[in-house]
């Protein structure tokens, strides 16, 4: 699973988008008391109770070190906190506070999490518990994958791609270079592949370490991404965006997979979070509010939701697609084939951004972590 986290300057500059949204979306995240996983607090259940429908080229550097690691544990109980939203999906859980969340991550065990204010990636039982600093002193640290062995993340300031064993232990430097901006991330079996704003390129460095091979130069403001056994596929955003997609060996080009106009419109669109499964592509657009569907080969696009809430993440499964409404409060969910839109999760105190699911459960964050507010990483199961 990978998430993605969206650069405030970047935002402000383009859009007059509402100022509580550019910081949920932000890489940094001002005014989040508590800020950092030595403030995080471990998970309280809230049985839920009603649900409503509706709404909506760099260069990389090997082996180098980066930052401190930790295997400390912290954390305590805490309350539960009626403001934690409603679900009629099953129960709702609580499983960090005090951490302005933009990037999530899921495996068997754990739930991992970027806190951009601390500094710090963070780890946390799937059913509750005490919260793990297993890095600190990063560079406002934002999107995040996770495999069997490692997590791996993106950092703002300064932009590198990062990584530090599940468990903990050494945090390396995998990619790191004058202009970096690394935005979106994604791992398969042998690389980890990103979407690098400030170079206008998609990009990849292996697991292992080594030199970064840059799929994509010059392309727009590539944003989310996710890959299969053959393509990387990712969202543009702002003066050219769309769908795009390029093979994982760096030939054949770049291929749009659609550029319908009623989702596309010169411009005024801002597609996001991006999902795959074995035959499309999802993607949530903020601007034009909707959540959308096209062939891995390309095609006509097909709106899923309409009339939604700033959708930003996305996450797909064998039988749903699902989005966080970062310019409302609830957490959605429509079938793959079409339907109509449920919220899974509603009434939250300001609008959820990152999103992963597995077999069982939502995983998503809230940062309401402006006005002095504190910023949560929440469950819902079953989803």
């Amino acid at each position: 699973m990978h998430a993605s986290s969206r650069s405030a300057a970047s935002l402000i500059s383009g859009f007059g988008v509402a100022f509580g949204v550019l910081l949920a979306l932000a890489n940094v995240a001002p005014g989040c008391s508590g800020g950092g996983a030595g403030g995080a607090d471990a998970a309280t259940s809230d049985v839920a109770s009603s649900s409503s429908s509706g709404g909506g080229s760099s260069s990389g550097g090997s082996g180098s070190s980066g930052g401190s690691s930790s295997g400390s544990s912290s954390g305590s109980s805490s309350g539960s906190d009626g403001s934690s939203g409603v679900s009629d999906a099953g129960t709702l859980l609580t499983l960090a506070t005090g951490t302005c969340s933009n990037g999530i991550a899921v495996d068997a065990t754990n739930v991992y999490f970027t806190d951009p204010a601390g500094g710090k990636v963070i780890a946390v039982p799937k059913g509750g518990g005490s919260t793990t600093a297993l890095a600190s002193g990063q560079g406002q640290p934002g999107a995040i994958t996770v495999d069997s062995t490692n997590v791996y993340w993106a950092n703002d300031n300064p932009g590198a791609v990062m990584k530090t064993p599940v468990g903990g232990g050494p945090v390396t430097t995998l990619a790191s270079a004058a202009g970096i901006k690394p935005t979106g991330l994604t791992v398969d079996a042998t690389d980890v592949y990103f979407t690098d704003q400030g170079n206008e390129a998609v990009s990849s460095v292996p697991i292992a370490g080594g030199s970064v091979t840059t799929l994509v130069m010059g392309h727009g403001d590539p944003y989310g991404i996710a890959v299969d056994s053959t393509n990387a596929y990712w969202t543009a955003a702002w003066f050219t965006p769309g769908v795009m997609s390029a093979s994982l060996h760096g030939d054949g080009g770049v291929v749009q997979l659609t550029d319908d106009g009623a989702l596309f419109d010169s411009g005024l669109t801002l597609p996001s979070g991006i999902a795959i499964d074995g035959q499309n592509v999802y993607w949530a657009d903020e601007n034009a509010r909707s959540v959308g569907r096209v062939s891995l080969d390309g095609g006509a696009a097909i709106v899923l939701a309409s009339g939604q809430s700033g959708p930003i993440g996305v996450a797909v499964d064998s039988s749903n697609v699902y989005w966080t409404n970062g310019q409302g409060t609830t957490v959605m969910k429509v079938p793959i084939g079409g339907g109509t839109p449920f919220a899974v999760v509603s009434g939250l105190s300001q609008g959820p951004t990152a999103i992963a699911v597995d077999d069982t459960s939502i995983y998503f964050t809230v940062n309401d972590c402006f006005g002095g507010g504190s910023g949560r990483v929440m469950r819902v199961t079953p989803k």
